[in-house]
């Protein structure tokens, strides 16, 4: 039987360690193989504080080595690669064939976080395109860059928020 238990550290710490705690139950039955997707220093992170009233200290790394027999490391998209992942996730469908350097360009190699600006822009792109007053304002480049800043640079978005005309200094 394999089990794959994905994103094991978006769970709330004390919530991880208790999947962890069942799947240690099965770590030498016969026939059973567990695949875990974690950020290990979340997990460890949580690990450390559900085990900070033990006695004796108990290290995250140190609990991890006990269970996870074979680790490895997913390495990010490529930088190179990162323009065709783009592609390949907007089929080609962004309205300036521009917008895939911005992005390419502007974001981590980190497909959830890719998935999840491209979202937001081509969200913000079609309700732009819905209201016919912002068509000639709404420039997709722009919107791109305006996206990626939201999205990776809180501080600097909520500043060009107060006033576009720092979106255009900083350009």
């Amino acid at each position: 039987l394999v089990v794959f238990v994905d994103d094991l550290d978006r769970c709330l710490p004390d919530k991880a360690v208790e999947v962890l705690e069942a799947i240690k139950l099965f770590l030498d039955a016969p026939g059973f193989i567990f695949v875990l997707g974690l950020d290990r220093a979340v997990i460890e992170e949580g690990i450390r504080v559900r085990y900070k009233e033990y006695a004796t200290q108990i290290e995250g790394a140190r609990y991890l080595e006990k269970i996870i027999q074979l680790p490895f490391n997913l390495p990010p998209i490529d930088a190179h690669a990162l323009t065709d992942y783009i592609h390949n996730e907007t089929a080609g469908t962004l309205p300036d064939p521009r917008c895939e350097t911005v992005f390419g360009v502007g974001l981590e190699p980190n497909p959830r976080r890719i998935k999840r600006t491209l979202n937001v822009f081509l969200l913000l792109w079609r309700l732009a395109q819905n209201r016919e007053e912002l068509h000639a304002a709404i420039q997709p480049v722009r919107l791109a860059k305006i996206v990626i800043i939201q999205q990776y640079h809180p501080r600097l978005f909520a500043l060009i928020a107060q006033g576009p005309h720092y979106l255009i200094d900083l350009e």
